[in-house]
């Protein structure tokens, strides 16, 4: 991913305002991250519960709520860019 320069200058990271990452870049950090909260979560399920008790409804179920959180997440950066 590349940094955004502002005109010819480092780029400045604050805490409120993070890395001043291009849209596309922002796009493909939440694509990353949401299949990484994938991941973790079904390993997790699936360490706890066992193979057997995970059915394709609760899988779904977590996907949805994963993509909700993406949603929001998503939301919160386009007001900030407003």
């Amino acid at each position: 991913m590349k940094l955004k320069k502002k005109s010819g200058q480092r780029v400045n990271i604050s805490k409120t305002k993070g890395l001043a990452l291009s849209l596309s870049a922002q796009s493909i950090m939440l694509e990353r991250v949401k299949f990484k909260i994938e991941m973790k979560k079904l390993l997790n399920l699936l360490s706890s519960y066992g193979l057997s008790i995970i059915s394709l409804e609760q899988i779904s179920l977590l996907n949805q709520s994963l993509s909700d959180v993406v949603k929001r997440h998503e939301d919160l950066i386009a007001k900030r860019r407003k």
